[in-house]
């Protein structure tokens, strides 16, 4: 058995185990009470500060959709439309709107969310049941996973499924009306049952990781847990039913026209990011350059550099993903990877971390590193109560939405993804070694 690069100093495991399960919860659960406290003593100034810039939109991501034009047929075929999700939730959307009153459909046949309306649709009850039915039966199916999969005590399981569906990233997520939450639930349900005996349960789980992948495209790279584990039969059956999920829906959306105009928006959803106030790797480094001094117009040079060096940086995190001997290891590179990489990553993403915290606290054993892994873990879906002070407005533009804390969840994703590069880059040299040294003891 080969130790962990950055684990040879192991303590006692129930100890540790114990006390990392306590400082995770104490780490998540306390900030957000103080928030909560905070928030009522100064009158809701925290909450606006948490949702700088986005207290007037709540909801845009999911009623965006409810409009003819929305859910047109030309939508992925208009020239220079950047669309950047599948049409499998456009399908969706498109049955709910065709379901509203025809006075309704006409009233927002162009637009659902504009100032020039003299009705937000948001307003309107057909439009708000489904809002509230989607994300109440997502959210208690996340939770409900969440509590029949956690080992431990009633109590523990509890207190894990309240904190993935309250943690930031989902905190975002409902304020944005972004249906992200629906990938997050199937790429939850995929990555625990990609294993599992059950030939029933697994089959559900490919399928879950093809409609995650439909919805948001990039879960698809957890079909990388297929490679690794070697199950090449399971891996081609997740592909095809990907492709089911993610081409089938253009039937309804302008047929192969409409594939190429999806494809070609990838392509520009790649262009946008450098702006700091993304969660992407690209944007966490221009907002580096930013803390250091660096003006915007003078990181706009570098940006091409900057975009190369995060798309090797990535494609090494996936190759790595196959090295690690620890499986929450590389579900975080994967996970890491597909926040890193998103073009348009913005807080909510970070609603796919519980899911590398459940494998991380599932674990049998601990060292000492895992307490820098657990710190930014915490970090990453704590609602901390901190204050965006004077330097952080200082370097913020006027159409830019970063607050203190979102740096520290930047930081905290790019330290986390290039502390578990080296420790996986670690462990694949020393099973070179140690595979080097048994085939010259045999001969």
């Amino acid at each position: 058995m080969i130790k962990n690069s950055f684990c040879d100093d192991r303590i006692k495991e129930d100890k540790t185990s114990r006390l990392i399960k306590i400082l995770f919860y104490l780490g998540v659960i306390v900030p957000l009470i103080i928030f909560c406290v905070g928030n009522y003593i100064t009158h809701g100034a925290l909450f606006n500060q948490l949702f700088y810039k986005l207290t007037e939109d709540s909801g845009f991501d999911f009623y965006v959709f409810l409009s003819g034009s929305s859910v047109d047929k030309s939508v992925y075929t208009t020239p220079d439309s950047l669309v950047f999700n599948p049409p499998l939730i456009r399908v969706f959307m498109k049955f709910i709107f065709r379901g509203f009153p025809i006075e309704i459909q006409e009233i927002y046949r162009d637009s659902s969310i504009a100032s020039f309306l003299e009705m937000d649709i948001r307003t309107v009850a057909c439009a708000m049941l489904p809002f509230l039915l989607v994300f109440i039966i997502t959210v208690t199916a996340i939770a409900m996973l969440y509590f029949y999969k956690k080992r431990g005590k009633i109590i523990e399981k509890i207190a894990f499924a309240f904190i993935a569906i309250t943690c930031i990233g989902m905190i975002f997520a409902y304020e944005r009306g972004n249906l992200i939450i629906l990938a997050v639930f199937f790429a939850t349900f995929f990555c625990m049952s990609y294993k599992s005996n059950n030939k029933f349960i697994k089959e559900l789980g490919l399928i879950s990781l093809a409609f995650a992948s439909g919805i948001k495209i990039y879960p698809c790279f957890l079909g990388i847990l297929l490679l690794k584990n070697k199950d090449y039969k399971a891996a081609i059956r997740t592909i095809i039913y990907g492709l089911i999920a993610i081409l089938l829906p253009f039937v309804f959306f302008g047929g192969f026209e409409g594939i190429l105009g999806f494809f070609s928006s990838l392509t520009g959803q790649a262009n946008t990011g450098i702006a700091a106030g993304y969660l992407n790797m690209t944007s966490t480094f221009s907002m580096i350059l930013r803390l250091l001094g660096n003006s915007p117009e003078h990181i706009m040079i570098y940006s091409k550099a900057i975009k190369y060096s995060v798309y090797i940086i990535c494609m090494l995190g996936l190759l790595l993903s196959f090295e690690s001997q620890e499986e929450w290891k590389s579900i975080a590179l994967i996970v890491l990877t597909i926040i890193s990489l998103s073009g348009t990553s913005h807080t909510y993403m970070l609603s796919f971390v519980p899911i590398i915290i459940y494998f991380f606290l599932e674990k049998n054993s601990y060292c000492k590193m895992d307490f820098i892994y657990l710190f930014l873990l915490i970090c990453m879906i704590s609602i901390l109560p901190i204050k965006t002070g004077k330097f952080v407005e200082g370097i913020r533009l006027e159409n830019e939405r970063f607050t203190t804390l979102m740096i520290i969840q930047e930081l905290s994703v790019l330290c986390m993804y290039f502390l578990l590069l080296i420790s996986c880059f670690l462990d694949k040299i020393k099973y070179l070694h140690y595979f080097h040294k048994k085939n010259k003891h045999i001969l």
